[in-house]
């Protein structure tokens, strides 16, 4: 069986459709596209590349990063026990976790969460189910009351915000969204929100500074008298690996401790894997 070959003029064949992608955007006019998120002080968008070049020219436009999970360890480490045995173990402070959610069921954490949802999306729901783990494990480091394995502010209590998906991955739009979240919902919990937990942080770290949406977000959120704590990251200590909300200029952003596997406190140094 023979074949033809069938040659069709170029003008006829209709262009493929461009691709959306999710973008941010800083500016105050509400621009005329899909809006995932409108934060007052910036959207987050889904448009095609060549129209975000256009709104380019009024807007200040960066992309809507993956971010990931970060790890954070020994709580010995940090001196939490001499804090402890001056009278500070955490009450009465309520701390939202941004992360994958968190087990509300988790033995160690029993009392201790008294919030739970999830921002995906541009959707806000009223669940918080951590089938990945490690919103479970930061809230650990936290706030267990396990009598072997106590957190670090033992007696606060943890609004689990989830933002992430199952595989730890999630949206820098998702994330901003949380914050926003919590300064407008900060009053609805006793003891109200007073600090913002982020143990997470962009997949592709550079040199960030005061100028992206979610550091002027995190910044915002401090001077309406929040902590924010984030995670330095897990990219070196080489060039610029702190980007995203750690790199706001006014969070605290901890690094990660090398206990060298010793009980021992005086050899921890500062993870050579860490950020900095």
């Amino acid at each position: 069986m023979g074949y033809k070959l069938l040659i069709i003029p170029l003008l006829l064949v209709p262009f493929l459709a461009e691709a959306q992608e999710n973008y941010l955007l800083i500016g105050d006019e509400q621009p005329n596209v899909q809006i995932i998120w409108d934060y007052g002080d910036g959207y987050a968008i889904r448009t095609t590349p060549s129209h975000v070049i256009k709104l380019s020219e009024k807007y200040i436009v960066q992309s809507d990063r993956q971010v990931q999970t970060h790890l954070i360890n020994s709580v010995p480490s940090i001196g939490a026990p001499s804090v402890w045995a001056a009278g500070y173990r955490g009450e009465p402070v309520t701390i939202a976790v941004i992360d994958t959610g968190v087990d509300i069921i988790h033995p160690a954490l029993s009392g201790s969460v008294i919030g739970c949802l999830a921002i995906l999306s541009g959707n806000i729901i009223p669940t918080c189910e951590d089938s990945f783990g490690h919103g479970t494990h930061v809230s650990g480091i936290i706030t267990s009351n396990d009598i072997n394995r106590k957190g670090v502010a033992p007696e606060s209590k943890i609004v689990a915000i989830r933002v992430l998906h199952a595989g730890g991955v999630g949206l820098t739009s998702d994330v901003i969204a949380a914050m926003n979240w919590v300064l407008t919902h900060k009053n609805d919990y006793s003891p109200p929100i007073r600090i913002i937990n982020l143990s997470l942080g962009p997949t592709d770290p550079g040199c960030g500074d005061d100028s992206s949406l979610e550091a002027i977000t995190a910044n915002k959120l401090v001077d309406n008298n929040i902590v924010v704590v984030v995670a330095a990251g897990n990219s070196g200590n080489t060039g610029c690996t702190i980007d995203g909300t750690a790199a706001a200029s006014k969070v605290i952003t901890v690094a990660s401790v090398d206990d060298k596997n010793t009980w021992s406190q005086y050899d921890d140094t500062i993870s050579t894997f860490s950020s900095g």
